[in-house]
Parts: C-alpha cells; structure tokens; sequence
C-alpha cells in the first residue's frame, strides 16, 4: 500500500507551497478572460450580410435570460481552455507550440496564458476564426438573430387591427394620404401595406415624444432613434409618389408600383425588428411579447411552442462535471486526512479531480458540438429525416 501511494502524479504543473498562489493566478487570469468575453460577446458574430438585422448588436437581439446563456457557453469554453492550458506547464505547451519565457514560472502560467488569449488572439487570423465560431456558435445558442427574425415574420404575417386609428389619429400628419378605405384592402394591396406603416410609425412617435413606452425597451429606442426618425422621413417623403399611385390607380384599376411597394415594405421590416426586440427585451415570457404588442394593431396568433433540449444538455454536462469534481475532491480529502485508502484509481491530490473533470468534458462537448452541426447540415439539406409514405 505505501508503493501505491508514492506513485508520482503526471502532471505539467508542480503543486507544493505555492499551490495557493497558483490558484490566485488562476482566479486573476478568469477574471482577465472575463472582462475579455464581456466586451467581445457583444460584438456581431455575421459581417457583411445586408439584413437590417445584423445592424443591431448581440445584446439588443435576446433577452436578458437568452444572452446570459449563451454568454455562459462563450465565457465557459474560454475559461475552460485557460484551466487546461494552465494545468499543462510551460513545459508542456512548449511542446503544443506555444512557447514562453523561461522567466515565466508554474504560478504565474495562467495570467501569462490569458494575457496571449487576451493580448495576441485578436492579432492571428487562426485563432480569431477559432474565436468567431465559437462565439457564433455562442449567439446561435442565445437564438441570435434566430428569435429577432422569427418575431419580425410574425409581425409581418400577422392581421393587423385598425380600429384605434380610425378617429383623431386619422387626422395627424403621420397619417396624412391614408384613406379610411385603405384599412378594408387586401393585405395584398399596396394601400394596406402603406396604412399600416403610416399606423406604426404614428403609434410609436406618439409613444416616444409623450414618455408612454413602457411595453417597449427604452434603451434600445435610444439607440435607434435616427433610424427611427429616418423612417419617419422616408414615410413623409412617400407622400407625393403616394398621390401619384392614386391618380394612375384612378384610371388603370390595374396599375401597381413595384418600386414604391418595395420601399414601404423594406421600412416595415426595419419597424417589425425595432418593435419585436424592444419588446423582447424588456419582457421575458413569449404570451408577454403579443400583449404588449397588441396596442400597436398586432393581431398575433398563438406561436407554436418549440420543444429545445439544449438547456437539457447543459444542465446534464453540469451534473457530470460536478459530480466528478466533487467526489474527486471528497476522495483526495479524505485521503489526507487517512480516512481513505489511497490506490491508484482515485485521486490522491487536490488538482487531480481538475484534471479528471476537463478530460471526462472535453470528449462529450465535442461530441455534442459535432453532432449538433452534422444534425443542422442535414436539416439544410433535407436529408435529417426520412419520407414514409406521407409522413
């Protein structure tokens, strides 16, 4: 039993007197990657795409409880990859490629390996790419843009009730070359579109200069207050071509405008984003969201409920890590207070149940990774599920 004791650990980094000033180091260094995450979660995963979308940041885009969650997963597998990195020794990394100065102690490894993540990650092509799909991975995972966009179809597909804007609003310069007519037109018609338009842009002005905004999120209104203003612009700007449409729809009952069509309803989609996550955000519940929509002339059906077992997922790998380390760390402690026996299979010094822990995640977050992109893949491509007859 005492051979099996002094069986020497394999390990990159000595622990000894100094363990306590290694795990300073090492709660410093999260702390680093954590002010590091906090400032790059925010930034937009997808450049170079046109929708109106992707002009808002990460945090406008989902509530506080969805960017929490998927900023646990970014920040996680940060935090994650300094612990193993710092549990492997400068020695160790010389050998992965990633030299450091023979100056750089084992205590003082991780401050070192989160100031390189830090300090030279956004300098390398490689390793910002590593860095970006993990944090799109992050923002798919927080339904970033996914819900945004999902909120501004059903804005677009819904009914809409002008009941509210038939009397004293009808009369206000927002309003103004909207006939009461136009609120009975097929929802096909360029009339309808724009009744609609001039209804939301009058709504949330009124709410905005009187201070009544409360089912909608101030800060996100601030932001987007020259895009709002441009809308109401371009919609006060549409009024001569408005009145043009008409004199020619006068006389040719089938005469339509493409063009006109297309920018009434490309400012429709900026307001449908704008409302959706200034709603969104500052409610949390789906049935939340339609109520406070409502006011505005939504007559939102209700929304399907979709079945997600990702919190599922994460709260399973949760368990398992913390089980591990746990039991691990009860079987080292009772170890050196000799209240067990120490073998080889179980953990006989407080930074073994660390590496235990990271060794059993590392393979089944890959896993689950893998097969969430293989299972995505195939659903682009049709291929997930196979036809049986008419099901």
């Amino acid at each position: 039993m005492n051979t099996l004791s002094t069986i020497p650990q394999q390990v990159g980094v000595s622990f000894d007197h100094d363990s306590l000033l290694f795990f300073g180091c090492l709660i410093a260094a999260l702390g680093l990657v954590y002010l590091f995450c906090s400032q790059k979660f925010d930034e937009r995963s997808i450049t170079g795409n046109d929708d109106y979308v992707y002009q808002l940041l990460p945090r406008q885009l989902a509530t506080r409880r969805e960017y929490s969650k998927g900023f646990l997963i970014y920040f996680g597998s940060m935090a994650l990859t300094v612990l193993l990195l710092s549990l492997i020794g400068p020695k160790n990394l010389e050998a992965l490629g990633i030299p450091l100065s023979a100056e750089v102690g084992n205590v003082v490894v991780p401050l070192a390996i989160a100031f390189v993540l830090v300090g030279v990650m956004p300098t390398v092509p490689g390793l910002m790419a590593i860095e970006t799909f993990l944090r799109r991975y992050a923002h798919e995972r927080a339904y970033i843009p996914s819900a945004a966009l999902a909120t501004a179809e059903r804005l677009a597909a819904a009914d809409f009730d002008f009941s509210s804007y038939q009397g004293e609003a009808l009369e206000s310069p927002e309003m103004r070359g909207v006939e009461v007519a136009d609120f009975t037109r097929s929802r096909r018609s360029l009339e309808h579109d724009c009744a609609r338009l001039s209804c939301l842009v009058y709504e949330q002005k009124s709410r905005r200069t009187s201070g009544l905004i409360e089912p909608l999120d101030a800060g996100l209104l601030r932001d987007y207050e020259k895009d709002l203003e441009l809308i109401e612009d371009k919609r006060r700007s549409m009024e001569p071509e408005i009145a043009a449409y008409r004199a020619e729809k006068a006389k040719n009952p089938s005469y339509t405008s493409e063009a006109l069509r297309r920018v009434i309803r490309g400012n429709l989609y900026k307001l449908y984003v704008l409302l959706g996550c200034a709603v969104r955000i500052n409610r949390q519940s789906h049935h939340d969201v339609d109520l406070a929509l409502r006011p505005f002339g939504f007559m939102l059906t209700q929304a399907p409920s979709e079945r997600d077992n990702n919190d599922l997922k994460v709260v399973g790998i949760t368990v398992v890590a913390a089980s591990i380390l746990l039991l691990g760390l009860a079987a080292a402690g009772l170890g050196h207070l000799e209240l067990w026996t120490l073998s080889p299979v179980f953990p006989r010094d407080f930074f073994q149940p660390f590496i235990d822990t990271i060794s059993t995640l590392i393979p089944y977050v890959t896993a689950i990774v893998v097969a969430d992109l293989l299972r995505k893949r195939g659903i682009r491509k049709g291929r997930w599920f196979a036809s049986n007859g008419h099901k």
